[in-house]
């Protein structure tokens, strides 16, 4: 039996999970959810410091800490940022994440770094444990891409490819579970300034200890030995979408952009500011007069129906043109907190958005829409990266070959 960390890192909230995954009978894999916590980023000043909550022993209902020192076997942290080698400065929230500080926190040898869209990629890859709700049926092609995208905080993509082509047939694709890797990412200016284009401010210590939730042993998902399979040979590309520009049309829409653009001071506004929960807020104080925290504009979007239908104009605006600059045929999968939140997907201004092309409307017509609404969605995906990582004992070790090796410290450190 291995033991995974699971972490989901955001600007909102950093989510962790322990998982037990154990080889079973003809090659499946059981992975039950021990436990898990969720923490507000933003009331830490650190990553450091949240792994230090993990530690402490008020961490689960006051009594015990939610981890011990090398209690888990491996970690998989799902990051919303660009990884750069074994490090990750998150996007919109300002904190370097090492896989060191992991390693002496928490005493785990074997450590992953990846996208968090990577994580929800590799959610969309088991539908048949997450159950996701049908927006559009469709007619899914095998041969090509599919899309996922997700509004929180900001805007997250990712691109499913299809399975690799066997060896000598083509060229070789990505290893699955790989870390994106860029250029470092410009350093912070400072204490308590603000990232570019109106992002949140720098975080600040935790006034108190946030408790666990642990949910009853029996959260079992079982991965049958086919869905290994086709995991481990899915290629899942991480993207930075969300900081691409926003299209606007018409005058109304532009008058919008223009309140945007005062409010933040960003001259160029990207997804991460429209198609958002903070581009909700913009939305909720342009259409009423009212501005409101982001959490409280969108409980206040379910009785302002006009803020509603803008939001999910814009949400399907993103997604067809997604879809359409990806080709993505095999399908979209939808993800995010606010898809959980609201009504945006059945909304009826969402599809007639979606399908708005005057040269391929037929296409989008048949492009299968499916929204993923476990909010444990990326940590999941992220256990099933670290079971495709990690050889759990037992016949299952055929299905993880070619996964890419984790990094490990140097021998002797």
């Amino acid at each position: 039996m291995s033991a995974i960390l699971a972490a989901d890192i955001g600007a909102t909230n950093s989510r962790f999970a322990l998982f037990y995954a154990k080889a079973e009978a003809r090659g499946a894999v059981s992975l039950t959810l021990k436990r898990e916590i969720w923490l507000p980023g933003k009331e830490y000043a650190s990553f450091p410091q949240i792994l230090r909550v993990l530690l402490d022993p008020r961490a689960v209902e006051g009594q015990r800490p939610f981890l011990r020192p090398g209690e888990a076997d491996s970690a998989i942290l799902a990051l919303a940022g660009p990884i750069a080698g074994d490090s990750c400065r998150l996007s919109n929230l300002p904190w370097l994440i090492r896989a060191q500080d992991v390693r002496d926190l928490l005493g785990i040898a074997s450590i992953s770094l990846i996208n968090d869209f990577a994580a929800q990629g590799y959610a969309c890859l088991i539908p048949e444990i997450n159950d996701p709700a049908v927006i559009q049926e469709g007619a899914p092609s095998p041969d090509h891409p599919a899309a996922v995208i997700g509004a929180g905080t900001g805007l997250g993509k990712a691109l499913l490819l299809p399975p690799r082509p066997p060896a000598g047939h083509g060229a070789r694709g990505l290893t699955p579970c790989v870390a994106l890797r860029t250029a470092p990412p410009p350093a912070p200016r400072g204490a308590g300034a603000l990232p570019p284009c109106g992002g949140p401010p720098a975080a600040r210590p935790p006034e108190r200890l946030p408790a666990a939730s642990a949910p009853a042993d029996g959260d079992t998902r079982l991965l049958p030995a086919p869905l290994l399979a086709r995991a481990a040979g899915s290629r899942i590309l991480p993207s930075e979408g969300g900081h691409a520009e926003f299209p606007f049309l018409g005058g109304e829409e532009e008058d919008f952009a223009a309140f945007v653009r005062r409010e933040t001071g960003c001259p160029r506004l990207i997804n991460d500011l429209i198609v958002s929960g903070p581009g909700l807020g913009h939305l909720h104080a342009f259409l009423t007069g009212v501005r409101l925290p982001d959490a409280e504009a969108s409980e206040n979007a379910l009785r302002r129906p006009e803020v509603l239908n803008w939001f999910a104009r814009f949400y399907a605006r993103a997604c067809r043109n997604f879809v359409l600059e990806t080709l993505a045929l095999r399908g979209l999968f939808i993800t995010g907190g606010m898809a959980l939140r609201l009504p945006v997907l059945s909304h009826p201004a969402f599809l007639p958005e979606f399908w708005h092309s005057a040269a391929h409307r037929n296409i989008l017509e048949q492009i299968p829409i499916r929204h993923l609404q476990d909010p444990r969605s990326g940590l999941r995906g992220a256990a099933l990266c670290g079971v495709l990582r990690e050889k759990p004992e037992g016949n299952a070790g055929d299905l993880l070959e070619g996964a890419s090796p984790p990094q490990t410290p140097p021998a002797g450190a």
